[in-house]
């Protein structure tokens, strides 16, 4: 059985913008209801965090719950105010 999200994609990236605090929260509470409340998966963050002057760039992991086994994930880029 493979329990690889929906969402995940292997084959093409995808790619989403949210514009501000609200829109932020409202991607951010929409996955943690499709995913983690569930109680199938979490997110996991990897430790590449980089900061470039108003950037910040990291990678995620989504891994099921019961054998931590990745799954999916993605690549984050945020643009901060000054």
């Amino acid at each position: 059985m493979n329990s690889r999200p929906a969402s995940a994609s292997t084959t093409r990236p995808c790619a989403l913008r949210a514009r501000g605090h609200d829109a932020i929260e409202t991607r951010v509470t929409r996955s943690y209801q499709r995913f983690v409340e569930k109680g199938e998966f979490t997110f996991r963050a990897r430790t590449d965090a980089v900061r470039l002057d108003g950037l910040v760039r990291f990678h995620w992991d989504t891994v099921t719950v019961g054998d931590g086994e990745v799954v999916g994930g993605g690549l984050e880029l945020l643009a901060l105010d000054s």
